[in-house]
């Protein structure tokens, strides 16, 4: 997805594979790069609370506790 919409964006082309100075971008390009790390990091914790889901979830086990962790 995140490829999808760096190539859609010429993100990629216009940053030459560089990120030590995206600040170099014109404001357009800069707000859709700031906008596709915003989606990446929610993509990652929605992917994190996933692959945990059935440890929070499941009916068989006692919730746990703050202390439990």
């Amino acid at each position: 997805m995140a490829r999808e919409l760096a190539a859609r964006w010429n993100l990629s082309r216009d940053m030459g594979g560089q990120l030590d100075r995206p600040s170099s971008l014109p404001p357009e390009q800069l707000g859709r790069l700031r906008l596709l790390w915003s989606f990446m990091r929610m993509w990652m914790e929605w992917t994190y609370a996933w692959q945990r889901w059935d440890e929070f979830h499941n009916q068989s086990s006692p919730p746990r506790t703050a202390v439990e962790k």
